[in-house]
């Protein structure tokens, strides 16, 4: 799902781009733009309300997955400490290993969403706003606004998911 929503995103931003473009000759048909920028201004609202909802739904799980990462490096590294074999010091190396790799990319794509969520901004600004009608550069900058509020993964009361999670996560462990 947060692959699905960032590939939303960039194809959104490629819409924006186009917006202002004359591919129908000289002069801007201004109809044409009005109806690219209704487009991608509902585009863009679909993406906010798709990924609120998936975020809604996915909340419990994601609050039951990172407490149960947490419960699980802890114990795991006081096994590693304990054990007395390399063969089983290796093998809960490796499964801290594995948890920590199933941590991490979802910090990644929670972070890949904001840092795409913010683009929409950059891809409004990069289109050739200020060829076209007052009113519509007026959608533009309303636009751009919204554009600069990341789309982020709260989770309840844990936080955002984010890079910044994961580093956090992992500095509570390590020592």
């Amino acid at each position: 799902f947060l692959i699905h929503i960032i590939a939303q995103i960039t194809n959104c931003k490629k819409h924006i781009l186009q917006i202002f473009e004359d591919n129908d000759g000289p002069g801007h048909d201004e109809e044409k733009v009005r109806e690219r920028m209704t487009f991608c201004i509902n585009y863009h609202r679909t993406i906010i309300s798709y990924t609120e909802s998936v975020y809604a739904v996915f909340n419990l799980v994601l609050i039951i997955h990172i407490s149960v990462t947490s419960l699980i490096f802890g114990v795991t590294l006081y096994l590693i400490t304990k054990v007395e074999t390399y063969a089983d010091k290796s093998r809960y190396s490796l499964q801290l290993a594995g948890w920590i790799a199933l941590l991490f990319i979802t910090c990644y794509y929670g972070q890949r969403i904001i840092t795409e969520s913010v683009t929409i901004a950059d891809a409004a600004y990069q289109s050739l706003w200020y060829n076209g009608p007052v009113s519509l550069q007026k959608n533009v900058k309303l636009m751009i606004m919204r554009g600069q509020r990341p789309l982020k993964l709260n989770v309840a009361s844990i936080g955002v998911i984010s890079l910044e999670t994961f580093v956090g996560v992992r500095l509570t462990w390590s020592f």
